[in-house]
């Protein structure tokens, strides 16, 4: 039977909560197991975190135009049930005491790799789901996304006690049960086009497209440059923080980022509370603000309770910048091109990760942990007051919802 809109909009919730719950667990176990279980270095913590985002920036623009070419419902469930596979490698290298380091890069790689197919298919999605109200369902979206994973992240903060097998195995259970969400879905085959290239000539096409729009590449281009200076620093600081400043384990770890979440989550009801907001671009350089603020005040080494203070406020400024980005370019990509430029947008929003949390390890190594994190927030404040100057972000709105 057919799923009305209502009921097909509230499966897609569920997997999309269902898959950021395991990413919750992920991401506090992913820093424990080499923070504290490993012990590994700076330098060594900065690799592994790029090589859990690089292939973002490598392959989700290939990752976009598979999805723009087959059924992305469809496309989504297999994809669900293989990024279950590397944490139950992962579980059985832990109960036969065989975990490293490399074992958790090879881990970090192959994620890296599934999610840069499987986001650009779920994100398509979402404008059959919810084309009625657009912002509305962006915003519901990250609501869910970040409230599923705050309960990852508590899940997580009991690695200390439990060890790491428990988590692993939600973690595997979680993806297995989005399979089932997904089934419930509509079929989502691909928008019928003239156009017969292949793959790079799509990703070329994608590209074009993006760089044309004047709502879609100043967003891009922005994204990029704060996921450089604002997410590697989250990345690579929050376990150094934890373990070297305040000597914390994954509890505190697990809390720090529940701080985060919350204040995303906070946001997302407020904006649905209140509606949509207007000058969006300009809502997204006030939060840029608000991050560089928050890394500065991180930089004195505040007690404990201003430190979930400054993650409580760093993750409002990060849902706004979210919610108002993806709801821009959303809405200003057209149908054809959709899963090409939201991959173009992930690749805005992701791919300065990688770079920046290689950068940040090392920088943390050379000069210490709290006065390198001075060179990401005087960057933030370069590219915030850069993109007010030179770039249209000040005056953006949201453009009308391009049609089916």
């Amino acid at each position: 039977m057919t799923p009305t809109p209502h009921r097909e909009f509230t499966w897609y919730m569920a997997g999309h909560g269902l898959y950021f719950f395991a990413m919750g667990v992920q991401n506090v176990l992913f820093a424990w197991l080499l923070a504290v279980h490993l012990h590994e270095s700076a330098e060594r913590i900065g690799i592994a975190q790029m090589l859990l985002n690089l292939p973002t920036l490598c392959l989700v623009l290939f990752g976009g135009a598979v999805a723009d070419r087959h059924d992305c419902r469809r496309l989504l469930m297999r994809l669900q049930f293989v990024i279950a596979l590397p944490p139950a490698v992962l579980l059985a290298l832990d109960a036969t005491d065989r975990l490293d380091f490399s074992s958790m890069c090879a881990y970090a790689l192959a994620q890296g790799t599934l999610g840069a197919f499987l986001i650009p298919a779920r994100d398509s999605l979402l404008n059959r789901v919810g084309a009625s109200n657009l912002q509305r369902a962006v915003v519901t979206v990250m609501l869910v996304q970040f409230s599923a994973q705050l309960f990852g992240l508590s899940l997580g903060g009991t690695a200390g006690r439990v060890g790491a097998w428990p988590l692993l195995a939600a973690q595997v259970s979680a993806m297995l049960l989005a399979i089932v969400s997904s089934y419930h879905l509509n079929p989502a085959p691909p928008v019928p086009r003239e156009s017969t290239t292949r793959h790079l000539a799509d990703i070329g096409d994608g590209l074009r497209e993006a760089a044309r729009s004047p709502a879609i590449a100043p967003v891009v281009i922005y994204m990029f440059l704060m996921g450089i200076v604002t997410i590697g620093v989250y990345l690579v600081a929050l376990p150094l923080l934890v373990r070297d400043v305040y000597s914390g384990g994954s509890a505190m770890l697990a809390g720090l980022n529940v701080s985060f979440m919350i204040g995303v989550a906070l946001v997302s009801v407020l904006l649905m509370r209140f509606g949509p907001v207007r000058r969006q671009g300009r809502a997204m350089l006030l939060a840029g603000i608000c991050s560089m603020s928050v890394v500065l005040t991180l930089r004195t080494a505040p007690p404990e309770w201003a430190a979930y203070a400054c993650f409580f406020v760093w993750g409002m400024g990060a849902g706004v910048a979210m919610s108002m980005s993806r709801a821009l370019v959303q809405a200003a990509a057209p149908p054809a091109h959709r899963a090409r430029i939201l991959a173009v947008y992930q690749l805005g929003f992701m791919g300065g990760a990688p770079i920046g949390s290689f950068v940040n390890g090392y920088l943390a190594k050379l000069f210490g942990l709290l006065d390198a994190m001075l060179i990401p927030a005087a960057g933030t404040a370069v590219i915030v007051f850069g993109a007010m100057l030179l770039s249209s972000l000040w005056r953006l709105e949201p453009a009308t919802v391009p049609a089916e």
